[in-house]
C-alpha cells in the first residue's frame, strides 16, 4: 500500500511543477526515503521505470536502485542548498511541513543523513561506493543531523490528527509488548533508558519490566499478554525517521572503516551517539554508562512460563576498548545503535541483517516450514501477492533479480554472508 500512497502525491507535484522547483525536489527526498524503507523489506522494487501513474512496470535491481536514489538526492540537495544559502522565501511550503515546520536547512541535513544511511547499507557489498557517498554526506557544507533538535520525524500534536500507530497497536489492538532481546540487553546493562522506553507491567500481583520471546504461539486471548511491559509510546509521540544518535553511530562505523567522517574517531562518535540517545530520552548517567566494561546482556526469564527461558546470546560490553578487533568494535557500535533507534523497528531489523549485530534471541517457534533459518532469522518480506496477478511478467523478473526464492529466507543484495571488516 505504501507505493500508491507515496506516488499519488508525488505524481501530482511532479505534474503541477513540471518536474522543477523546490516542491518537486522536496517530493524527491520523500520518495527516496520511502523507497528505501520499501526496498529494505522486499529487495528489488519498481523505481526508475515508474514514469506514469501505473506501477505495473519493471523492477530495478538493487544496485541500480541505489544509484538512482543517490542521483535523486544529489539533485534535491543541490537545489535546497542554493535556496537555503540564498535565503529564498520558502514560507509557502511551511504549512505542509509536519516534520521541520518549514525549516529547509534541516531538510538538507535530513537528506545528507539519509545519504549516509544509504551509503552504509553498501558497506559490505560495495565498499568503494559506500565510502564515496558517506564522505560526500559528511563533507557537505550544510552537514548532517548532529543535534536532537534536528531529529527528523512526523509531529503528531496538532498535525492534522496524525496518530503514532505504534500506540494504536499496543493500546487499541493489544498487539505489541516488550521483546525479550531488548529486555535482555537493557536489563543486563542496567540501562537508564529502560524506564523511558517501556512501562512497567504487572504479573502475579508483581510490578516490573516483563518481556515476551519473539515467535511464541500465543493464544487468541490478547488480554493474556496485557501484564507484560508496553512501549512508552503515546498517541502524540513523534514518529521518528532518523535521529542524531543514529547519525553519530553511522559516523562511528564509517571512521572504523577508515573513512573521513569529519575528524570523528570511532570512539568519539560512538560515545557521542550514546550521549545523544540519553539526551533524547531524558535519561541521566551517560558518562558513567559509556565507561562500563563489565556489564553484559542478561539471561531471559519468562515470569509465567519457564520453558521460554533462554541464556543471554550477547556478551558485548559497553565501554570502548581500543585493543578489541574491528569486528568486536562494530558489534559494540551496532548494539548501541540498535538501542538508540528504538522504536524505529524496521531500521533496527535492517541493521541487524546487514551486520549480524546485535546478537538476538532466535524465535521460540519457527513456523516458516523451513524457508527461514532459525539462527539467522527472517531476511526479507515476500513480494505482495497482488503483484503475481497484476504484474506477472515483471514479478518473475524481479525474483530473478532477487537471486533466490520469494520467501523470508532469501538475503537481500547488501546482506552478504561471512561479514567482517578486518
Amino acid at each position: 500500500t505504501t507505493m500508491p500512497q507515496i506516488y499519488t502525491g508525488y505524481f501530482q507535484i511532479r505534474d503541477l511543477s513540471d518536474g522543477k522547483g523546490l516542491a518537486y525536489q522536496w517530493a524527491q527526498i520523500l520518495r527516496v526515503a520511502a523507497s528505501l524503507k520499501i526496498s529494505d523489506c522486499y529487495g528489488p522494487i519498481p523505481y526508475s521505470q515508474i514514469t506514469g501513474t501505473a506501477f505495473t512496470v519493471e523492477y530495478d535491481n538493487m544496485e541500480d536502485l541505489y544509484k538512482h536514489m543517490f542521483d535523486d538526492l544529489d539533485e534535491a540537495i543541490s537545489a535546497f542548498k542554493v535556496a537555503v544559502l540564498g535565503n529564498e522565501d520558502m514560507s509557502s511550503l511551511s504549512e505542509y511541513d509536519l516534520v521541520f515546520n518549514g525549516d529547509f536547512n534541516k531538510w538538507v541535513k535530513f537528506a545528507n543523513s539519509l545519504r549516509l544511511r544509504l551509503a552504509m547499507r553498501l558497506a559490505f557489498v560495495k565498499p568503494e561506493v559506500a565510502k564515496e557517498q558517506a564522505e560526500k554526506a559528511i563533507s557537505h557544507s550544510l552537514g548532517v543531523i548532529t543535534s536532537n533538535d534536528d531529529n527528523a520525524g512526523v509531529k503528531t500534536v496538532g498535525a492534522n490528527d496524525v496518530v503514532n500507530q505504534l500506540y494504536t497497536m499496543w493500546a487499541n489492538y493489544k498487539d505489541i509488548r516488550m521483546g525479550a532481546s531488548i529486555w535482555s540487553i537493557l536489563t543486563g546493562y542496567e540501562d537508564p533508558r529502560l524506564s523511558k522506553m517501556f512501562t512497567q507491567g504487572t504479573l502475579n500481583e508483581t510490578s516490573g519490566y516483563f518481556a515476551l520471546r519473539t515467535g511464541l504461539n500465543l493464544d487468541s486471548n490478547k488480554d493474556s499478554r496485557l501484564g507484560y511491559s508496553s512501549p512508552n509510546i503515546q498517541s502524540n509521540t513523534p514518529i521518528i525517521w532518523i535521529n542524531a544518535a543514529e547519525v553519530a553511530f553511522l559516523k562511528a562505523e564509517g571512521a572504523l572503516r577508515g573513512w573521513n567522517m569529519g575528524g570523528a574517531t570511532p570512539q568519539s562518535a560512538y560515545e557521542e551517539g550514546i550521549r545523544l540517545s540519553f539526551n533524547e530520552w531524558g535519561a541521566s548517567g551517560a558518562n558513567e554508562y559509556m565507561t562500563d566494561e563489565v556489564k553484559t546482556a542478561a539471561n531471559y526469564v519468562d515470569p509465567l512460563k519457564s520453558s521460554n527461558n533462554i541464556g543471554a546470546v550477547s556478551n558485548i560490553t559497553i565501554g570502548w576498548k581500543e585493543n578489541d578487533s574491528k569486528d568486536k568494535k562494530l558489534e559494540r557500535i551496532i548494539t548501541q545503535k540498535w538501542i538508540a533507534t528504538f522504536p524505529n523497528g524496521q531500521e533496527a531489523w535492517t541493521e541487524f541483517r546487514r551486520t549480524g549485530y546485535p546478537k538476538l534471541f532466535p524465535v521460540a517457534v519457527n513456523n516458516s516450514s523451513g524457508t527461514v533459518d532459525t539462527d539467522i532469522q527472517i531476511r526479507r518480506l515476500p513480494f505482495a501477492k497482488s503483484e503475481y496477478t497484476l504484474n506477472p511478467q515483471n514479478i518473475q523478473e524481479a525474483i530473478q533479480l532477487l537471486g533466490g526464492q520469494d520467501n523470508g529466507g532469501t538475503r537481500l543484495w547488501w546482506d552478504i554472508e561471512n561479514k567482517s571488516i578486518n
